[in-house]
């Protein structure tokens, strides 16, 4: 009687716990990949996609980081397929940084890891113009091959510049101005990509460029 009778209470107790908790599995997107920002006054932002099985009409978020000279707020929007976009917010003094943000969502936390981020305070900084450069966003052409360029204006002349890039078809770099440089790639199928160059004997990168067709293709990349 008393084994039966402890039977029971192991059986409700797994049935009482399977019916009240949700299970939330956070899968994120781009789980080993660095995030590269940049800013010349401490304010910069990426988008960052996660992936959870549970859906809801309402959200809480919030971030800390594991720097505390570094504050980041963040923001969440769309609900497509469960696939969740974040807008990170990061204020940070002037300097060259790499730390962890913890997020909470609905209670749930999940780490985005290895956040790279260049206050710039020296003289020579570059300031990145156009939108696809290495902020976290996704260009979705429609088709490949398809054609990007990539400015960067510097506040010094341009005495001597050399290009790498890594992913690329197209490797082209000119002079457009005696302080402007204009990176052109020709891109042949979607992948991440990263543009390394170099003027005046300093190098400078732009990491991360994700080149896809649409979500489609982060979900079967991404989300196994």
């Amino acid at each position: 009687m008393k084994n039966k009778l402890l039977l029971l209470i192991i059986m409700f107790s797994i049935c009482f716990q399977g019916c009240t908790s949700k299970k939330v599995d956070h899968k994120i997107y781009l789980e080993d990949t660095s995030i590269f920002t940049t800013s010349n006054d401490g304010n910069s932002s990426f988008y960052y996609r996660f992936y959870t099985h549970d859906k809801s009409d309402s959200y809480t978020t919030s971030a800390k980081t594991t720097n505390p000279d570094i504050t980041a707020d963040v923001s969440l929007s769309g609900d497509e397929d469960n696939v969740h976009q974040l807008e990170v917010n990061l204020h940070t003094p002037p300097g060259k940084y790499v730390f962890d943000i913890i997020v909470t969502v609905n209670d749930k936390k999940f780490t985005i890891k290895d956040v790279h981020h260049i206050n710039f305070n020296h003289p020579n900084a570059p300031d990145i113009l156009g939108e696809h450069h290495g902020k976290g966003e996704y260009p979705s052409p429609k088709s490949f091959p398809t054609d990007y360029t990539y400015k960067v204006n510097f506040t010094q002349s341009i005495e001597a510049y050399d290009f790498k890039v890594y992913g690329e078809e197209l490797k082209s770099l000119e002079k457009v101005s005696n302080k402007c440089i204009q990176l052109k790639t020709r891109v042949g199928k979607p992948n991440i990509s990263s543009l390394t160059y170099v003027v005046n004997g300093e190098e400078y990168s732009l990491y991360n460029i994700y080149h896809v067709v649409s979500s489609d293709y982060y979900k079967k990349k991404f989300l196994k």
